[in-house]
């Protein structure tokens, strides 16, 4: 049975048309989903018997189930078990400065095939992609949560990024889809800007990006500007190389004219000397961006990679000699295996535990 979180209003509407029942029963339904997130046809109590009867006879809403959470004063992590008994992890994240600002770390593959050194995730290897439903149940499921003690309901999460599990741009169409569909304003009702896609950059795809009709934030994960360390670092990136890299952003950036994120995680002896630094500059001279720091978050207790207060000082350093502008990302949630490169992991090492909830 499909989802009808994998349909858009419009595609709603067609299939309430064709079916013989009032086009503007879909804008209701989509407002007890997006707006009062209820999962279940029967709890939609201004649609008729026959609306109901159809919609239950021919459609599922959320097809994954929270399985459990934790938490600390930074984040929540959530599990989610799928219909196919798969796992996969989602992130709240509190606003340090702004106690109402709520981003949610959006997972949109099971696992991931690009296997970073630094990244949890990569151990797990690449299960699948997720359905759009399943993209969209992890948003509408924590705002639910978020939600549970208030008797009007309201969106509480004011981002979204796609820096959860996963590569999103190797699941573009569902991920795109998915974005389309939460923007909705009749549903979900999140601006484009307050969405954010991480990747580690595959040139053709950002191309494709540059050409959707919408303004979305594009964060690439860099990690080095020297194309042999970051094939150390990212497998992958044999097949990426950088300065194609490069050139489909500067196109990307003249069409879209939105500053680019670059995030860069801090590796052991590896990717913070002065040479590095020197060479951001070079090799990003012709963007607009900001450079984002990540100092590693250890998994499987492996502080290997992890550097010192005092090499990541003299980095900064370094960054601030060549005036490359960037800033330090609060490490969030590491305690939990919440932070930046730690989701997943633990899970699938705990296989038999979680599989029986």
């Amino acid at each position: 049975m499909k989802s009808i979180l994998d349909f858009s209003l419009i595609e709603i509407e067609n299939e309430i048309e064709k079916n013989n029942m009032p086009k503007y029963r879909a804008k209701q339904i989509f407002n007890w989903i997006y707006k009062k997130f209820i999962f279940d046809f029967d709890k939609m109590t201004n649609l008729p018997k026959d609306t109901i009867k159809f919609l239950s006879e021919n459609y599922k809403i959320n097809t994954i189930n929270k399985v459990e959470y934790l938490s600390d004063n930074e984040c929540i992590k959530l599990l989610f078990k799928t219909y196919d008994d798969l796992f996969f992890e989602t992130v709240i994240i509190h606003d340090d400065k702004n106690k109402s600002h709520l981003t949610l770390c959006v997972s949109s593959q099971i696992g991931c095939p690009i296997g970073c050194l630094f990244c949890a995730t990569g151990k797990i290897g690449f299960k699948r992609n997720l359905e759009i439903n399943e993209i969209i149940s992890q948003i509408l499921i924590v705002e639910s949560f978020l939600n549970i003690n208030n008797i009007i309901k309201k969106r509480m999460l004011t981002n979204i990024v796609f820096m959860g599990m996963g590569e999103p741009m190797l699941n573009y169409e569902n991920v795109i889809k998915s974005i389309k569909i939460l923007n909705e304003k009749d549903g979900y009702n999140i601006g484009y800007r307050n969405i954010t896609i991480s990747s580690i950059g595959i040139p053709y795809l950002i191309d494709k990006l540059a050409n959707e009709n919408f303004q979305i934030r594009l964060a690439i994960s860099l990690h080095s500007p020297f194309q042999n360390i970051r094939e150390k670092l990212i497998p992958i990136a044999k097949n990426l190389n950088l300065d194609l890299l490069i050139e489909s952003l500067i196109r990307y950036q003249k069409k879209k004219d939105k500053r680019i994120t670059f995030e860069y995680v801090l590796i052991k002896n590896l990717n913070t000397r002065e040479i590095d630094a020197k060479q951001i500059g070079n090799l990003l001279k012709n963007l607009k961006f900001n450079l984002n720091l990540i100092v590693f978050n250890p998994f499987e207790e492996n502080y290997n990679y992890r550097p010192s207060k005092k090499e990541i000082n003299e980095f900064i350093l370094f960054l601030k000699k060549y005036k490359i502008p960037f800033v330090i990302r609060k490490s969030k949630g590491s305690k939990i295996r919440a932070g930046c490169g730690q989701l997943g992991l633990f899970y699938y090492k705990n296989y038999e535990r979680i599989s029986e909830k």
